[in-house]
């Protein structure tokens, strides 16, 4: 059985717009997540929201605003080369290992700087972040 690309997207969408109910805009209650760490060197890497209290979502990264409350957060790190100085497979596999999840409670109002930080020369311990509050 073959469907078109757009018959797929209409029927994934629904699915998908599951998790988007926890979006907002700027201008109603909410809470801005920023996933771009300008803190590289100091082992900060960006990151991409990719699911939502355990629902996938279209990816997104930059900033979005969420609603206030409780979120299961997923990531995908978007770690420099220099996170990590071997070679690519290496880099691959921890991307791949890599705790990607976050629990946090948003409050409206304020900005939550999120990265992925690969501090620790323990690469079990490297984890998504909230680096600042404001």
């Amino acid at each position: 059985m073959k469907y078109s690309i757009p018959t797929l997207l209409f029927i994934s969408l629904p699915f998908m717009s599951m998790a988007e109910n926890h979006f907002t805009s700027p201008n109603k209650p909410s809470a801005k997540i920023v996933m771009v760490s300008q803190k590289t060197t100091q082992s900060l890497d960006s990151v991409k929201l990719i699911n939502v209290n355990g629902k996938e979502i279209i990816p997104r990264s930059n900033a979005v605003w969420l609603k206030p409350g409780q979120y299961d957060l997923k990531f995908s790190s978007n770690m420099s080369n220099n996170a990590v100085n071997s070679g690519s497979n290496r880099m691959k596999n921890i991307r791949k290992n890599a705790k990607n999840s976050l629990n946090v409670t948003i409050e409206e109002g304020k900005t939550y700087y999120v990265a992925f930080d690969s501090k620790d020369l323990d690469i079990n311990k490297w984890q998504p972040v909230v680096w600042k509050v404001e």
